[in-house]
This record gives structure tokens, C-alpha cells and sequence, in this order.
């Protein structure tokens, strides 16, 4: 049972990374953001690299296998959008972002290993930073909420992607609980919550204006988390 929920949520998480892909690549191809936010893709590249050191130092390879592709895809991601980003202003602000989590995350590695920290305590440490940029991307559709509510429409919310969302929380909460893991189900089980939130908006207000150029108002990965578009 544990392996089973092993193998679906990697293939859950995975599935929740790519499925920004189709966008991206109209993006690209067009050379031009058109009101793309890439600064979900850039807090989803580093909740990936958090967990896989995580994931690694535990060790779970559920969780290395799970966010390796999304933070290589992410980086992808990344270097092709950067280019695409006009305004100085909100450049420097993702290269802020960019490089300051890139810090953390492998300064928190060199000093593990260079000060021989106990495991547990290593783990605390890695779970806790991992945990924070997973609920950041959880938290992401509180900024579109209130807009949906007042507007009466929820057609900026993808409904595929906000059902495998659920369904992805779901598992690895589940996997969590199973693994004992605080830092598997902690913020899963937040997920599963604001996925929740959606269907039940989906289901009151529906999704007036579905439009193919739109993604949904969130993504996430259980260790994972959600990105906004």
C-alpha cells in the first residue's frame, strides 16, 4: 500500500510540473509574457529543489523522483522567460527572489555538512524550508479569491488541473501520515484544503469564460505545492 501511494503521487506531483508546459511553449513561441506572472514558476523551480535535497537526505526517493523533473523542467522555465520580462523593475524583483532562494537552499546544504549537524535536526531545518515555499504556492490563490467571489465568475480557475491538485494532496497527505512524515502531510493536507476551496468556487460560480490561454489561478506539488498563473 505505501509503495502504491509511493508511485501514484510521483506520477501526481509530475504531472502537476508539466502541466504548465502548453502555456509555456505559446509563450515562447510568441516571445512575449502577455501578462504572464513568471514569478510562480519561479517560486515552484525552488520548492522543487527543496524538496529533492530533502528528499535525498531523508532518504525518500518518493519525493526525489517526484520534484527532480519539475525543478530541471522549472529551470527550463526560468532561462527561457527571463529574456521575456520587460519592465526593469519586476526583473530585478525575480532575480531577487531567483537568486536569494538558490542561496538559502544550497547554503543551508554547505553548512549541514560542514558543521556535521545531527540528522533529525537536519531534517527540521530542510522539511521547515521546503514547507515554506510549498505553502507559499498554496497560498497563492487567496490573491485571486476575493476577484472570483466580487466577479461571480471562476473561469480563471482550471478545473482538470485544480482535480488532479486534490487528488495529488490527497495522496501524499495520506503518504505522509503513512511515512509519519509532519512535513509531507503538514502541507498537503493545506493543499487538499485551498483545492477544496476551488472546487466548491467551480461549483458555485462555474467557469463563465473558459478560454484555452488561460491556466488555472493555481498549481501545486506536495512537496510539491501550487503555482499561480
Amino acid at each position: 500500500m505505501e509503495a502504491a501511494f509511493a508511485v501514484v503521487g510521483v506520477c501526481l506531483s509530475n504531472s502537476l510540473y508539466f502541466s504548465t508546459l502548453p502555456k509555456m511553449r505559446t509563450v515562447f513561441s510568441e516571445k512575449s509574457l502577455n501578462n504572464f506572472n513568471p514569478m510562480p514558476i519561479i517560486v515552484m523551480a525552488l520548492n522543487a529543489t527543496a524538496w529533492v535535497w530533502y528528499g535525498l537526505h531523508v532518504p525518500d526517493y518518493a519525493i526525489v523522483y517526484g520534484n527532480a523533473p519539475g525543478a530541471l523542467l522549472c529551470a527550463w522555465y526560468i532561462f527561457n522567460l527571463f529574456p521575456l520580462i520587460e519592465d526593469p523593475a519586476d526583473r530585478r524583483i525575480c532575480q531577487i527572489v531567483l537568486w536569494a532562494g538558490v542561496i538559502m537552499i544550497m547554503g543551508i546544504q554547505v553548512c549541514l555538512r560542514v558543521l556535521d549537524i545531527e540528522k533529525g535536526a537536519a531534517l527540521q531545518l530542510e522539511g521547515l524550508v521546503a514547507t515554506g515555499y510549498c505553502v507559499a504556492m498554496f497560498a497563492a490563490p487567496l490573491s485571486k479569491i476575493r476577484q472570483v467571489i466580487v466577479s461571480k465568475d471562476a473561469s480563471s480557475i482550471y478545473w482538470p488541473l485544480t482535480t488532479v491538485q486534490v487528488v495529488n494532496c490527497l495522496t501524499w497527505t495520506v503518504y505522509g501520515f503513512v511515512q509519519d512524515d509532519v512535513w509531507l502531510y503538514g502541507p498537503n493536507t493545506a493543499g487538499l484544503i485551498l483545492g477544496l476551496v476551488q472546487v466548491a468556487l467551480l461549483a458555485i460560480f462555474g467557469g463563465c469564460r473558459r478560454s484555452s490561454s488561460l491556466l488555472p489561478m493555481e498549481v501545486g506539488s506536495p512537496d510539491g505545492g501550487r503555482v499561480t498563473i
